[in-house]
């Protein structure tokens, strides 16, 4: 095969139907027939860019399987390494929208031909020439660990033997004893509200970097959509939900769903708020509820779900994202400093109440954070440079924190190395906070 012919990139994994409900299944919604699968949509991402792709898995000899090959090669991806099983059917998958803006996501793949993916199935002529090399999914014969047929080692790529990089299960020696995980989410659910962008976006990728199964729990249907794109590769252990937080009946079937797909979450992080500025004597009481039902009442709506299964296991950890403006604020806040000070008292409460039964509570209180929110407020004054200088100088760091910043601190909380600590707060402020303490 010449340079000229020969895939780029080489992608390996199943790739399933896909039913989606127009509304509850039992009253009989309509169904749209379409495919999906982590690796054939980052292969069809990268031909709509003008690489060349192959994909490689088994689809089943039936009609689902003959409409996923239809599909790539109409994407022009390259199926010369696909196989037909004539043992095990396509696999499926179920979206169906519930109660209280909730979609449902069903697998039946047990057994599915994608699933039999062997090396054997991996021929070295297959790989020739590719300079990627992309493995993702569930693929139990290409898992690091599982075990092969004496004399078939791991498929190799043009750099080596192949291997999925998605929830390996690598330790390093700890310098006082024992193991320490890279991935010290492993094998753990958890929750993050608000998570389709901005701070609790990069909670997501710092749970799902660490080995987490990540349900995220936002309102905005658009910015989830957006969110389940990006984490294409880790769309086995993500699940996007459009879920109202205020709405208790929404959150308990949220959070049910959330078990029944990846088991009970033993890490929260409320995250999901809004920002509010109100003249006190203008401000309605309608408004007033509004606020306080997002910034505060949610957090304790969905870790009162949560809370059952933590104290039966005995671990479990929540952080709550509060505020600068918690403990320093400034006029023109109202109410939203009185919400975020509230959060930190649930904070503390909860902290005292589940520390007996191994379970941590934590606040994080960002500082100025450069989100989406803030790019679009400094672009919007007269000279935005000039309106991003002024609050970056005021900051002792001389920079204002990223996403991520917060993020990592968050990361921290949850995770085994911040085992001795609950009922705190952390400030990722640059230093802003400790500038104006008294």
């Amino acid at each position: 095969m010449s340079p000229e012919t020969a895939p780029e990139v080489v992608t390996l994994g199943e790739t399933m139907a896909v039913l989606r409900a127009s509304g509850p299944l039992r009253m009989g919604a309509d169904l749209r027939l379409s495919v999906a699968g982590a690796e054939s949509n980052v292969a069809i991402g990268l031909t709509r860019l003008k690489h060349r792709v192959r994909w490689i898995g088994r689809v089943g000899d039936d009609e689902l399987g003959t409409l996923v090959l239809r599909t790539l090669r109409a994407e022009s991806v390259d199926v010369t390494g696909a196989r037909t099983d004539h043992d095990g059917p396509t696999g499926l998958l179920l979206s169906e929208p519930r109660i209280a803006d909730l979609t449902r996501i069903q697998y039946y793949r047990a057994g599915s031909a994608g699933s039999r993916l062997c090396p054997e199935d991996v021929p070295a002529a297959m790989l020739s020439g590719a300079r990627v090399l992309h493995v993702t999914g569930i693929t139990c014969a290409l898992r690091i660990g599982t075990a092969r047929p004496p004399g078939h080692p791991a498929p190799r790529g043009p750099r080596g033997p192949v291997h999925d990089h998605r929830r390996p299960s690598f330790r390093r020696r700890h310098p006082e004893g024992g193991t320490v995980s890279p991935y010290p989410f492993q094998d753990r659910t958890a929750i993050v509200t608000g998570g389709a962008q901005g701070i609790g976006e990069a909670v997501v990728d710092a749970l799902l970097a660490g080995g987490a199964a990540v349900a995220v729990l936002d309102r905005d249907e658009a910015a989830l959509e957006r969110a389940a794109d990006r984490h294409a590769a880790h769309a086995d252990r993500m699940l996007p939900l459009a879920v109202d937080i205020t709405d208790e009946a929404g959150v308990a079937a949220a959070t049910g769903c959330v078990a029944e797909r990846f088991g009970p979450a033993t890490l929260l992080v409320n995250n999901a708020g809004i920002n509010a500025y109100f003249d006190p004597a203008a401000m309605t009481s309608d408004e007033w509820d509004r606020v306080f039902a997002v910034d505060l009442k949610g957090a304790w709506l969905v870790a009162k779900q949560l809370i059952p299964a933590m104290r039966e296991r005995e671990t479990g950890s929540i952080v709550n994202i509060a505020s600068l403006h918690a403990r320093l604020t400034s006029a023109g806040y109202f109410p939203y400093a009185a919400a975020k000070s509230g959060l930190l008292g649930l904070t503390r409460s909860l902290a005292l109440e589940l520390a007996p039964h191994g379970v941590r509570v934590n606040a994080v209180s960002p500082g100025w954070t450069r989100t989406a929110l803030v790019r679009d407020y400094f672009a919007a004054q007269p000279d935005p440079a000039a309106a991003e200088a002024e609050v970056v100088n005021v900051h002792p760091m001389r920079r204002m924190c990223e996403p991520r910043d917060v993020a990592e601190v968050v990361a921290f909380l949850l995770g085994p190395g911040a085992r001795g600590i609950t009922g705190a707060e952390i400030p990722v402020d640059g230093g802003l906070g400790s500038r104006f303490a008294g």
